[in-house]
């Protein structure tokens, strides 16, 4: 049975020492402090306002909306919000001209 801190070489075994004497492990320097972290963009990179034309996705709707986001599902299969515009099996967008009436009232909207 090999000895621990035990190498084997061909002129016989070599014993090295260790560098610990106790059995506590030193800190390790967390990852955070090792690698730069991405910063967020400033606020004013940020939209400020939903546009009039084009299509949003829910992520740039959120900041303009009073509602969560399984709300708005619910609203828009009720007929109560925009209807939603599938551009594929896993992309969502919406009408910002039809987002913009609605919020201007939205008990009333028809869609």
């Amino acid at each position: 049975m090999p000895k621990p801190n035990t190498i084997y070489t061909s002129s016989g075994p070599v014993h090295i020492k260790s560098r610990r004497t106790s059995t506590t492990r030193r800190a390790v320097k967390p990852i955070e402090d090792a690698m730069p972290i991405a910063e967020k963009p400033p606020e004013a990179s940020r939209a400020l306002a939903l546009p009039r034309d084009g299509y949003s996705r829910f992520k740039q709707l959120q900041p303009f909306l009073p509602v969560s986001r399984e709300k708005w599902r619910q609203l828009t299969r009720d007929g109560r919000a925009p209807a939603p515009v599938r551009l594929g099996a896993r992309c969502t967008v919406w009408k910002n001209s039809d987002v913009h009436e609605w919020l201007a009232d939205p008990l009333n909207y028809k869609a």
